[in-house]
């Protein structure tokens, strides 16, 4: 008799997931191992059950899904990882795809699992179509790079949290670090980070990073 492949969903709606839950074990092989609603339950549970797959809501309460993952994968733990998110954010499927996860839209969670998880147990990694048709549609659309005066402009017009993301980045906390600061969700972070590189048309993994270095460094001290 073939054991079956347990999942563990973390997410901080309870409602949602019940319903996930339910969809899964009513249309699938798959067995629920576990819930978790926060990031520090979630690490303790999977480290426990060992699922094949974990399912991580991004804006659980600390630590977020994407920290959960940074260190799922930091311990190698043998656990394929999906990435359940409502944000359709260019920097935080960066990240994901980054750290080898997979990615689906809460918006068509339904539509999407069963085929996420068949994905991720082959070992690979899945998107959302809808995410994947909104790339494609950003980058057939995406504004040329800026001249140097439109790069000015565009430096000055930062709204002030864009400014102070900016200022912590360059002091290399983490985003976790940054998001505390702030007073909003680590993936807020990532979300702020894609639009700053957006508005400055920066492109590249550390092209933001590098920025916030030399603004820091070019920029008198006591900066508002």
């Amino acid at each position: 008799m073939t054991s079956r492949l347990g999942v563990v969903i973390v997410d901080d709606h309870a409602a949602f997931r019940a319903e996930l839950r339910r969809f899964i074990e009513e249309h699938s092989h798959y067995e629920i191992f576990g819930e978790a609603g926060d990031g520090r339950h979630a690490l303790d549970l999977i480290r426990q059950a060992r699922p094949a797959v974990a399912i991580l809501d991004v804006s659980i309460p600390p630590p977020d899904g994407l920290a959960v993952a940074r260190t799922l994968r930091e311990e190698s733990a043998p656990v394929e990882i999906i990435l359940l998110t409502m944000y359709r954010e260019e920097g935080i499927l960066a990240s994901a795809r980054s750290l080898g996860l997979s990615y689906v839209l809460k918006d068509s969670a339904m539509t999407d699992i069963l085929t996420a998880l068949e994905t991720a147990c082959r070992g690979e990694r899945y998107t959302s179509p809808l995410l994947t048709s909104y790339i494609r549609e950003s980058t057939r659309t995406a504004i040329p790079p800026l001249s140097q005066q439109e790069f000015m402009n565009a430096v000055l017009n930062l709204l002030p949290i864009e400014g102070r993301l900016l200022d912590l980045m360059a002091d290399y906390n983490t985003n976790k670090d940054i998001a505390d600061e702030l007073g909003i969700q680590a993936a807020e972070v990532e979300s702020y980070r894609a639009t700053i590189c957006r508005k400055l048309g920066l492109t590249g993994s550390h092209a933001l990073m590098k920025f916030a270095l030399n603004r820091k460094s070019t920029s008198p001290p006591n900066r508002l």
